[in-house]
């Protein structure tokens, strides 16, 4: 049987310590891996939003990733509202 040493200090240092591993992975996942953090925040996202209490639906919007740029943002020609870049025509598209 293998010996393990007690933990050192007190309770609230090991939760701040792990506090700041953890920020610092997630700040890693944002620089590094953004599209595997977008997944990751749409899936909990997911299960948030299906839930019952109003507590947790609010938390799973504040979970969910905002939409991509580009994506029904302003000036994208989608819409062809007032404001909005029109639309380029089928026959001048860079189509190979």
């Amino acid at each position: 049987m293998i010996a393990t040493a007690p933990a050192s200090g007190p309770l609230w240092q090991q939760v701040l310590v792990a506090l700041a591993v953890f920020a610092a992975a997630l700040h890693v996942l944002h620089d590094r891996a953004p599209g595997l953090l977008r997944r990751l925040r749409l899936g909990l996202a997911r299960r948030l939003l299906a839930g019952r209490a109003p507590f947790v639906r609010m938390l799973g919007r504040w979970v969910a990733p905002p939409p991509p740029a580009g994506s029904g943002g302003t000036a994208c020609g989608a819409c062809q509202k007032a404001g909005c870049a029109p639309r380029p025509a089928d026959h001048m598209r860079n189509t190979p």
